[in-house]
């Protein structure tokens, strides 16, 4: 079972690595992953992190299965005053196709709901990113609409899927 528990400064190497080994593929989707080339390029990351939390604009998470670290999934924007929130996520290639994505998805929809109070959690995902938008819906997100040419990737404008839920309580 994989689980998910708050971002720290002592990820920094192993994250880095997990990072390292899956570039060619993370950078299809998440171009920053070609700005992490060093331990410490991803401390600085971490620290920046961080920060977003201290402040109540994010809340980071690793992603951990089998004692080890196989991806984040964040809050990438808390809005508070709206309780909307946004979720970004990556996983490792292999540890993909095995419902890790999922539970961690499932466990940070709950801490949002139940534990900060947030009434809306919205995914943007690329339209052609097939495995992510299966999990979108495969757990409770709405698809509500299409923004054109929303996303910037390393080859070109992307359209991305927007999915939402609402905290059922």
């Amino acid at each position: 079972m994989a689980h998910i528990r708050l971002l720290t400064m002592d990820d920094a190497n192993e994250l880095f690595q997990v990072i390292d080994s899956n570039r060619d593929d993370l950078h299809n989707y998440l171009p920053w992953a070609d700005d992490i080339q060093s331990i410490q390029d991803e401390q600085e990351t971490i620290t920046e992190l961080l920060a977003q939390q201290t402040q109540g604009m994010a809340a980071h998470f690793v992603i951990c299965h089998q004692n080890h670290i196989v991806g984040m999934i964040s809050l990438n924007e808390i809005h508070m005053q709206g309780k909307v929130a946004d979720i970004g996520y990556w996983l490792s290639a292999d540890a993909r196709h095995q419902g890790i994505a999922y539970q961690a998805l499932e466990q940070l929809t709950q801490k949002a709901f139940s534990e900060m109070n947030i009434h809306r959690l919205e995914l943007f995902i690329a339209t052609d990113n097939e495995p992510s938008n299966r999990l979108a819906k495969r757990s409770g997100f709405v698809l509500e609409g299409t923004k054109k040419e929303a996303e910037l990737l390393n080859d070109g404008f992307h359209d991305l899927n927007i999915y939402g839920k609402i905290n059922p309580i």
